[in-house]
This record gives C-alpha cells, structure tokens and sequence, in this order.
C-alpha cells in the first residue's frame, strides 16, 4: 500500500506545480491535494488510521493560516507525529522562526520556478523522519 503525502496549498495555480514535483521526487507515494485548514482537518478526521506520512503546507492562507494549521496539527495527540513541512514564498524571519517554533520538520521557500521547486524537494524524504511500518 503506498503512503500518503498531503499537499495543503490555498492557490490552485499552485497546487499542480507542487504535486508534480512532489511526485517526481516521491513517485511511489499517493499526493493528495486540499485547499484549506477545514479540509485538512476533516480528511484527517476520516482516516485515522490511515495517516499520511508527511504534510506540505503553505504558510500564507486565508482564513486558518499556515501557522495556526502547524500549531493545531502539534497540539492533537492523534496528529502530532506527522512531520510538517511549511512550503511557501515567505522569506520572513519570523514566519521561519515561529514554524520551527510550533514543531514543522523543515521550512522551504517556493521558488517561482519548476526546476527550483524540484532541486528543494529532490531529497523529500531526507526532510522527514522515516515512518516504521
């Protein structure tokens, strides 16, 4: 059975650039796509046991933040195993700070370019821990 990898990206022009990517450097895994923290926890909520191995979420949403996502994520005993990585365009020392701060496992910066976004993630599994089947 393939793990999961869940894409949490609130911009659809977006969205497809990090999928393709994350297949390319994870090809074995099932990417699955949602455009908000509502959608994030209530997918969640239907596969408890079946959680996914790692969760791409883009700092910079409206409504619940990326921020407030990670925090959410860390504070839930059922979730907080799930290594987090922020990918988004904010550069700001405060927003990798307060990342860090709230538990994600890496932070990258989107590069506005396919070949930039697939050299960050290459190496998608030596960002996370690995999961013990």
């Amino acid at each position: 059975m393939n793990s999961k990898i869940i894409l949490v990206e609130d911009n659809p022009a977006d969205a497809p650039f990090a999928m393709r990517t994350v297949k390319r450097n994870s090809s074995d895994d099932e990417i699955i796509y949602l455009d908000d923290g509502l959608s994030l926890f209530a997918y969640l909520g239907t596969e408890q046991f079946d959680l996914p191995k790692l969760i791409l979420l883009d700092m910079n949403m409206p409504g619940m933040s990326g921020l407030e996502i990670l925090r959410k994520l860390k504070r839930d005993e059922s979730y907080k195993s799930i290594p987090v990585i922020v990918l988004t365009s904010s550069r700001y020392e405060r927003d990798i700070v307060d990342s860090y701060t709230a538990g994600a496992s890496s932070y990258i910066v989107k590069p506005l370019d396919y070949q930039k976004l697939n050299e960050a993630l290459a190496n998608l599994d030596s960002l996370y821990p690995p999961i013990l089947d």
